[in-house]
Order: structure tokens, then C-alpha cells, then sequence
């Protein structure tokens, strides 16, 4: 009983320690948080009913000028740590061309705003027609308080569909360890 009491009190202890790891996620099905880069404002956006890779909606933008076109999605400050993801799904609607991907992730440090831009989103190609999925973890030694992510389109007249946007924090390492301990003290009772 007291082994299953202590168990109690470590996981009620792990939880209040990883109060601030989880999911923060957008699934596309409103354009709240989400908004036309105002730097080009003759561009527009809005719900695929259906258009997301598992046939739930997505949210698309229609880049109309030549320039930076970006989708920015804005949420509330949020620390990320080495190991966190800011994920997304994505697709050039258009089946003859392809088209350029930056992803930008604005984050707050001493000097003010900064740009965090990991060479996996920084340019790259993306096919015609199909969903791709990406994938950007903060790397060792950087903290960041990010407070929006764009994409940015480079070229006009594409359709870009983005889906399954997802920031994930990892537990802390206090955390791990926590709910370690009250494994093997389960194990043990066995």
C-alpha cells in the first residue's frame, strides 16, 4: 500500500513538473491563429473542406503577386527547448509546377525578434500534387519563445494547402526521471 501511495505521489509530482510539456495544435478546420501575411495583402486563404492528406480540412493560400508570400500562423508565446517540434503537413496544389518552401519560425531573444530557419524548410522543393510532411526540432543550445510561424511561398499563382500544424515540448529530464522511478517501483511490486 505504501509503495502504490509513494507511486501516487510521483506521478501527481511528474505531472506538476511537466505542466508545461504537451501539444499545441491546429488542425486546419478554422482559420483561427492563422492569417495572410499582411505584407502582401492582396493574397487570400481558406478552408479545403476536405482537402487534408486523411480527407479532414486543410487551409490553403493563394499567393497573387510576385514577392514573398507567407501563411502565418500566430499563437501565444510558448518556450521551446532543444528536442521540441514544430511540425506540419504541406502541398503545392498545382500538378505542372513546383514550388519554393521557406519556413520561418519568429522567435523573441535579448536583442528582440529573431528568425529560426533550419535548412531542411529553408527553400526547398516542393513536388506537385502531393502532401509532404516536415518535421523542425530545435537544435542543442538554442531556447526559443517563438510566437508565429510563416510559410513562405516565393513565386505567384501557387495553391498551397497546409495541414496538421503541431508544436510538441518534450518532457523535462526531472520529469523522466520521475515517472522512471515510479516504473521500477511498480516493477518491483510485481
Amino acid at each position: 500500500m505504501k509503495k502504490v501511495s509513494l507511486l501516487s505521489m510521483l506521478l501527481i509530482v511528474a505531472l506538476g513538473v511537466s505542466a508545461n510539456a504537451g501539444v499545441i495544435y491546429n488542425p486546419c478546420n478554422t482559420t483561427d491563429g492563422l492569417v495572410y501575411n499582411p505584407v502582401n495583402p492582396t493574397g487570400d486563404f481558406g478552408i479545403h473542406a476536405t482537402g487534408g492528406p486523411d480527407g479532414s480540412s486543410s487551409v490553403y493560400f493563394v499567393p497573387r503577386d510576385a514577392g514573398g508570400h507567407a501563411l502565418q500562423w500566430n499563437y501565444a508565446d510558448t518556450l521551446m527547448k532543444p528536442g521540441d517540434t514544430i511540425s506540419f503537413d504541406i502541398k503545392n496544389m498545382l500538378a505542372f509546377e513546383v514550388a519554393h518552401l521557406s519556413v520561418w519560425t519568429f522567435f523573441q531573444d535579448g536583442a528582440g525578434e529573431s528568425i529560426f530557419c533550419p535548412a531542411n524548410v529553408d527553400g526547398v522543393l516542393l513536388g506537385t500534387n502531393n502532401w509532404e510532411h516536415f518535421t523542425i526540432t530545435v537544435p542543442e543550445g538554442l531556447e526559443l519563445v517563438v510566437t508565429k510561424t510563416l510559410f513562405v511561398i516565393s513565386e505567384s499563382t501557387k495553391i498551397v494547402d497546409v495541414d496538421n500544424l503541431t508544436l510538441t515540448t518534450v518532457p523535462e529530464p526531472a520529469t523522466m526521471a520521475l515517472l522512471g522511478l515510479g516504473g521500477l517501483l511498480l516493477r518491483k511490486k510485481k
